[in-house]
């Protein structure tokens, strides 16, 4: 039987959604030009995840990445988490899980935590040098659960001093009388620290050469352990999906100048070998310890220690 509508009366009523993908998909030939690139964003109506595109405008992808991190966290993660105290200052998206709201700023800063806790005794460290500082997570993330630490040198851009200490007055101002800001420009400020621990995270791969030799000779050399996050390779902008061009410099910058596929496992086995020995303050530090972050596998931890007494 027909309806009035000349459809069948007794199919099963179509949603609105179903509607709109039917009338998406009509037009096209299904033959071999088509089933050749039909999976790929470039054709949103059919590369979907549950009938999502991955180049959708929302949170969608972001928020189920950051839920999966979460969820598969043990031990004492969420102890730790807690303990830092306030986390949700600048309203970063979050997820929920053990009744913890999570930011994946402060789960990295958890994980580079972790990452020291189980290679060293930070239970031992008295003082930290931070080349790079940022708004401060990942000294807000130490000292909270490290009170053991008396000293913080923050070496950093003027500019960044008043991001850091204008944050860490909100979340935490009784830490702030163990930070000392240093000024980059002026490495006389810190040539005679002899740290216990020097870090870090997300910056050395944004420095010139010049500026990590000078790192390097006047300040790494002279510091019992040295822990580097950094990315191991630079990738084209199109690996991410960006298709816009992008400054020339950002290739040079750092030890790490290989393009890779940073989604390619067997390319990223090679390239954190060289990264290992390329960020070796010198002959005399042994790594003791080395993994690949667990949110992103392009970047790599490593801790060395100084064999000088």
């Amino acid at each position: 039987m027909k309806d009035k509508g000349g459809g069948d009366s007794g199919a099963v009523e179509l949603s609105q959604l179903w509607v709109r993908t039917q009338n998406q998909m009509s037009g096209y030939v299904f033959d071999d030009h088509f089933f050749t690139n039909f999976l790929s964003p470039d054709f949103p109506e059919f590369a979907k995840f549950a009938s999502w595109s991955p180049l959708e405008p929302t949170y969608r992808y972001f928020k189920g990445f950051l839920y999966n991190l979460v969820r598969n966290k043990q031990g004492d993660f969420f102890e730790n988490y807690r303990r830092i105290g306030l986390t949700g200052l600048g309203n970063a998206l979050t997820v929920v899980s053990h009744g913890t709201s999570v930011n994946l700023e402060y789960l990295t800063a958890i994980e580079e935590f972790d990452f020291l806790n189980d290679s060293m005794d930070l239970g031992a460290v008295k003082q930290v040098v931070e080349s790079g500082t940022g708004y401060g997570r990942t000294a807000h993330t130490i000292l909270r659960l490290r009170p053991n630490i008396e000293r913080y040198f923050a070496i950093d851009l003027p500019q960044t001093w008043e991001l850091a200490r204008g944050y860490l007055e909100r979340v935490a101002p009784d830490l702030l009388n163990k930070i000392v800001f240093l000024d980059y420009r002026y490495p006389d400020s810190w040539e005679q620290l002899r740290p216990d621990l020097t870090l870090n995270v997300d910056g050395f791969h944004a420095m010139t050469r010049s500026a990590l030799d000078l790192y390097r000779t006047s300040l790494l050399v002279n510091s019992r352990f040295v822990y580097v996050k950094n990315s191991v390779c630079k990738y084209e902008p199109s690996a991410i999906g960006l298709k816009i061009d992008v400054p020339k410099d950002l290739f040079e910058n750092g030890l790490m100048t290989e393009i890779a596929d940073i989604f390619n496992e067997d390319e990223l086995v090679e390239l954190r070998i060289k990264y290992e020995l390329r960020y070796r303050p010198s002959i005399d530090f042994d790594i003791i310890s080395a993994r690949p972050s667990e949110s992103f596998g392009f970047f790599q931890h490593v801790l060395y220690e100084s064999t000088q007494e």
